[in-house]
């Protein structure tokens, strides 16, 4: 079954994208701060880090389960029943034997850790494994029609009676059993919501021809998610060994704070060019390239003031939002927001190398990742928390300028034409750091949500000032192009 769609269609696709994604994304990210303001000032960061210890075996099981066969069905010329069948019936039992060897281990993690509470969280929360392998499938015939309208309604509803169980689990007494609770609530939402996008029950089928394909192509992406996974996890992983679970629940609200909302605005990325770029290669390559440019450019205007934004107010945002028991937070915050302004770039070129079929080239890139991380962490943490922090640091920069030359390799795309998608969000960063910065010692008499507040209005008034002075050309010729596009679309329909 063939399913390729015109370049009318991708571009009027992706643009939906966009603005499905970018909005439930947006009020995603409210529920989880509004979650986490009130959690946090009930639970204490030993909660955290007990939970994040269960997370790095959550995140690996989820990674081993689902053994890229999503991406392998996206990149499919054909997708017939006979292959979803199959696919279903890998991931399910894949599924299943992860979660029992889970559950066996879990009492020798909770030893390792020196934390038994880790042993109950992995029997329970582990079955969030199971659920979801069963949105798989769907999961990837969405992506495939770019169907991002029903992805984001329903992980916007998956997030909102996440965060709603969350806090009312947390605020009647329940711990760090509450972060545990409201995990598995998304996941029953998101495998029960994405249900109906299966034609039928699915039935269950061995290994076929096309499977095959697809699961040597998902094989190298489960290769990089492992590598991934050692070398993202790594400081949590060593944090929570060597320095124990109070440390680690500080950094893990650091990373939440920093780090998380980072990563959802670049999944949001990911999650559109990966498919999207996909199915434009069929047509053209110039296609490919000029969509990854073109979004890039929107992706660093919206989210790079932001992380500058939160380097220079994270004192006043921790004191007010989490209260003085999280300042030690704020230094890390802040060194995470900087190191961001580079990886923000770097983690979002992954996942279009792979939409250009060279998984491969991203499998290498990872697993100089993972020797690079671990080795650097491990040297870090002879100097405690600090060290790991540095050691992270230096490592990300290495990493943006091998993705960098891997990007430019396959899309063929010029230092010229990149930077341009960067100057115009680092102009207008630029500009507003410099008043923020002078508001902070002009504003010292203010008390911390009037100072804060001030900084946030004059800070957005600066930098769309800044942007649209120095420009007004550009934004003038994207805001055309968007037009011309969806009049191409629209006729094309």
């Amino acid at each position: 079954m063939s399913d390729r769609l015109n370049r009318a269609n991708i571009i009027s696709r992706t643009l939906s994208g966009f603005a499905w994604q970018g909005g439930s994304k947006g009020l995603i990210q409210v529920f989880s701060w509004v979650a986490t303001v009130f959690v946090a000032r009930m639970l204490d960061p030993s909660d955290y880090g007990i939970v994040a210890i269960a997370g790095v075996f959550f995140v690996l099981a989820a990674a081993v389960t689902e053994m890229g066969l999503a991406a392998g069905l996206i990149q499919s010329e054909h997708c017939d029943i006979e292959l979803r069948d199959s696919v279903f019936t890998l991931t399910l039992f894949a599924a299943i034997v992860l979660y029992v060897v889970l559950h066996l281990a879990s009492p020798v993690i909770a030893v390792g850790f020196d934390t038994p509470e880790v042993e109950a969280i992995l029997k329970v929360g582990g079955v969030g494994i199971i659920f979801g392998a069963t949105k798989c499938v769907p999961f990837a015939t969405a992506m495939r029609s770019l169907n991002f309208k029903y992805i984001s309604i329903v992980e916007l509803l998956s997030k909102l009676f996440q965060s709603i169980a969350l806090v009312s689990l947390a605020f009647y007494g329940f711990g760090y059993w509450s972060l545990v609770w409201s995990f598995l609530i998304g996941q029953v939402i998101l495998s029960v919501a994405y249900w109906p996008l299966y034609e039928r029950f699915p039935r269950f089928r061995v290994v076929t021809n096309d499977s095959y394909r697809v699961l040597a192509f998902g094989a190298k992406l489960t290769v990089n998610r492992l590598l991934y996974f050692v070398m993202d996890s790594a400081p949590a992983a060593i944090v929570g060994k060597f320095l124990g679970s109070t440390v680690l629940g500080f950094y893990d609200m650091a990373q939440q704070l920093a780090v998380a909302p980072l990563d959802k605005i670049a999944h949001i990325f990911n999650g559109i060019m990966f498919p999207a770029v996909a199915r434009a290669r069929e047509n053209s390559p110039d296609d490919a390239r000029s969509i990854y440019t073109d979004s890039h450019k929107i992706l660093l205007l919206i989210a790079m003031p932001a992380l500058v934004g939160l380097s220079l107010t994270a004192h006043e945002l921790v004191v007010l939002l989490l209260t003085e028991k999280w300042l030690p937070i704020v230094p890390i915050v802040q060194i995470f927001s900087v190191v961001n302004l580079i990886r923000l770039s770097g983690v979002t070129m992954p996942p279009v190398i792979v939409g250009c079929g060279r998984p491969g080239l991203v499998v290498k890139l990872t697993l100089v990742g993972a020797i690079l991380m671990p080795s650097a962490i491990g040297l870090g943490a002879q100097y405690g928390l600090w060290g790991i922090i540095i050691a992270w640091a230096v490592v990300q920069p290495i990493m943006f300028a091998i993705a960098l030359w891997m990007l430019s390799t396959v899309l063929r795309i010029s230092m010229f034409e990149y930077l341009s998608t960067v100057l115009p969000a680092t102009v207008g960063s630029i500009v507003m750091a410099a008043v923020i910065t002078w508001q902070k010692y002009a504003l010292l008499d203010l008390a911390d949500w009037e100072k804060l507040a001030i900084m946030i209005v004059t800070g957005c008034v600066t930098y769309c000032t800044a942007v649209f002075l120095f420009f007004k050309k550009d934004l003038l010729a994207m805001r055309e192009s968007f037009i011309q596009i969806r009049s191409q679309s629209a006729a094309s329909q």
